[in-house]
């Protein structure tokens, strides 16, 4: 009796473990899709490396040349660089406007730009956005945060403008971080 059993085993059984088999299969198989589909979207901000090279004053005040605009001129400012088709761009938006909506009521100035082949030479990447203070220094180039979504929770910006709103200027450039980034 023993014997038979161990050589005809349940069909039932068998069932159950062939389900199980297929679900666990289909586990993994979505966790590496998503690992893989995830990883394809979080890319280097400055891949390569043009930022790196840059004196910070020099960088802000080539791409305001690059712009049209006197340093001198602005006062507290955002400019904000998008590229045409960019998806990042749409993940982007929330951060933005809340963004916008606490730099107009603390007294700055928002500029868009649309990315032109002129500013492809100098931003790696977007979206992404240089604010200028009172007296015409950079105060931060760089994405607006890190992740997938380039969301508030993680805001690289925010941090740098309430810095320098407490009287700090840090002259902060932004090249290593991973994001949802367009090449510019």
């Amino acid at each position: 009796m023993i014997l038979k059993a161990l050589n005809n085993p349940d069909p039932n059984q068998q069932v159950k473990r062939r389900h199980v088999v297929i679900v666990l299969l289909w586990i993994m198989s979505t966790l590496i899709a998503a690992i893989y589909f995830i990883g394809a979207r979080l890319v280097d901000f400055d891949p390569t490396g043009k930022l790196r090279q840059q004196d910070s004053q020099d960088f802000a005040l080539s791409l305001l040349k690059q712009i049209q605009l006197d340093p001198l001129n602005m006062g507290n400012t955002i400019i904000h660089f998008t590229a045409s088709g960019c998806v990042c761009n749409s993940y982007s938006q929330a951060h933005k406007q809340s963004l916008n909506q606490q730099a107009i009521s603390d007294g700055y100035q928002v500029i868009n730009l649309t990315m032109t082949a002129a500013l492809r030479e100098l931003v790696p990447a977007t979206p992404a956005a240089l604010v200028m203070s009172n007296k015409g220094k950079l105060v931060y180039f760089g994405p607006y945060s890190e992740g997938l979504a380039c969301s508030s929770s993680n805001s690289l910006i925010e941090l740098a403008i309430n810095n320098y709103n407490k009287g700090f200027n840090p002259e902060l450039i932004i090249d290593k971080a991973k994001g949802c980034y367009c090449p510019a």
